[in-house]
């Protein structure tokens, strides 16, 4: 079961709330730094730039492939002996290793399938890859399936992997022409790389019609004919936040057309943002037609955006549940996420000097207070 961030306190509940605020809360003790002046090196490896998400190449599994690399530029690999692509392991969106994969659940219902352990051909479904799924995104997923959720994720472990098996799920709502009162899937994210990196995400893996919307297409000079005919169109919308409240604002797209809105990056849902302004319209309808509500699925990997005390960690969580009427939830198995979860490695070197300079106190006094 997946464990909720508020409402109660299970055994691992500090544990969770360190994970997701550890570079925000405020420090409150004394560090116990060695008096030596600490070089602190951050080699972050080979990176790279996807359609499906930033990662570093993982461990390499039994197989002899990485189990997280993600696929770049939106191909596919050339077929492994199994038959099945190496790059089938899904971090964020991606399919990935048979190898790594083949003991994974299966979750038939929303067109995830299990890679089997025999080799021979992997055959996709009708309109996309077939998926496969680890567990801790099965987990979430059914959480996701039950109820408006946030989902808390490292960067690289598949936020975007189980917001595509929910679109799935509810795809049979979207399909055909809005006209004809078929709703919209809307896909909301805060920056214009992030909006065509999604978009061919959800394109290559539901065969699903995508359209995706920034401001470089000229949106603002569009005419309500061309955004009539982009509507109808297309089942799936990927656009900025500012985009989509206006959309909204206009009645353009009512909400009562929208099925389920994902929010990348959700932590934004604060303050003037385009992303609160949207929620502030969602609770009008909630709050007169609560059947027209959307559901709403929330992805982060930082829930705290700024500098915190501990004391207040539980309120700022709590404050975006309410924002995004939504439900904070994360895996039980963190140890599984960080295998998969994207971060540069640290190395720390010491050094002794004999030589005294007022440079090298300043230092080590400032390296004392972190």
């Amino acid at each position: 079961m997946a464990s909720e961030l508020t409402g109660y306190s299970p055994p691992h509940q500090k544990n969770v709330v360190e994970t997701c605020c550890k570079r925000r809360l405020g420090s409150e003790e004394d560090s116990s730094a060695e008096p030596d002046v600490k070089k602190v090196i951050l080699e972050s490896g080979v990176s790279f730039k996807t359609s499906l998400g930033d990662g570093v190449p993982g461990p390499t599994s039994e197989t002899g492939v990485s189990s997280r690399t993600p696929l770049s530029n939106g191909t596919a690999d050339p077929a492994s002996k199994s038959g099945v692509s190496s790059r089938a392991s899904m971090s964020d969106g991606v399919p990935g290793p048979a190898g790594s994969c083949t003991k994974t659940m299966a979750a038939t219902h929303a067109g995830v399938s299990q890679i089997p352990d025999t080799a021979g051909e992997a055959e996709a479904p009708e309109g996309g890859f077939d998926f496969a799924a680890r567990a801790y995104q099965l987990e979430l997923f059914e959480e996701a399936r039950k109820r408006n959720s946030i989902l808390v994720l490292g960067t690289g472990s598949g936020k975007t992997f189980i917001s595509i098996l929910l679109i799935k799920e509810l795809a049979e709502q979207i399909r055909g022409l809005l006209s004809e009162g078929n709703k919209r899937t809307v896909f909301v994210v805060n920056t214009v790389p992030l909006v065509h990196q999604q978009a061919l995400a959800i394109e290559t893996h539901t065969g699903l019609q995508v359209g995706r919307y920034e401001g470089s297409m000229g949106v603002d000079f569009w005419t309500p004919e061309k955004w009539f005919e982009e509507l109808e169109k297309n089942e799936v919308l990927v656009m900025v936040a500012e985009i989509f409240k206006e959309l909204v604002l206009h009645a353009k797209l009512p909400l009562s057309s929208v099925n389920l809105i994902i929010m990348d990056e959700c932590h934004h849902t604060t303050g003037s943002h385009p992303m609160r302004q949207i929620m502030r319209e969602y609770e009008k309808v909630k709050a007169s037609f609560p059947v027209k509500c959307p559901r709403v699925l929330g992805l982060t990997a930082c829930v705290i955006h700024r500098k915190c005390k501990k004391n207040e960690a539980i309120g700022l969580m709590k404050k975006l549940e309410t924002a995004m009427d939504c439900a904070l939830v994360t895996t039980t198995d963190h140890n599984e996420v960080v295998k998969y979860s994207t971060g540069p490695k640290e190395k720390v070197i010491c050094y002794d000097s004999d030589e005294a300079s007022e440079y090298r106190e300043s230092i080590r006094a400032r390296l004392q207070t972190i």
